[in-house]
């Protein structure tokens, strides 16, 4: 199965940035998608733009077996969550933070009887 493929997601006036993330180790690259600049124009706020495009992202990252992370934190100039309430709205999409400062957040696969690879399993075994 091919992975996620790098660059912009969109749904509506909603985007998001997918990268290969260089912040683990090398083995784990593959296995992994950072999310980058979750972003709706204030004037589009509100409407679940921003949710549908990341439950798709996340459909996409349970298809091709990829682990999603991000760093939750506000920014652009249209700020207008908390760092908290940024944690709280990731961690129904299954988000959950693994790092506290900065806070880091990853989003374990959510395919039921996924056997994942020994590198894959040594991570969650390790984070049990």
């Amino acid at each position: 199965m091919d992975g996620m493929k790098i660059g912009w997601r969109r749904h509506g006036a909603a985007k998001l940035f997918l990268r290969r993330t260089t912040a683990f180790p090398k083995a784990l690259v593959p296995y992994l998608m950072e999310v980058r600049g979750v972003e709706t124009p204030r004037q589009h706020q509100r409407q679940g733009l921003a949710t549908m495009l990341l439950q798709s992202v996340c459909a996409e990252a349970d298809r091709t077996g990829t682990v999603l992370v991000l760093w939750p934190a506000p920014w652009g100039v249209n700020e207008s969550m908390t760092q908290q309430q940024l944690m709280d709205w990731y961690a129904k999409f299954g988000f959950e933070a693994i790092q506290p400062n900065p806070v880091l957040m990853a989003r374990p696969l959510q395919v039921p009887n996924l056997r994942l690879n020994q590198t894959m399993e040594a991570i969650y075994v390790q984070a049990e």
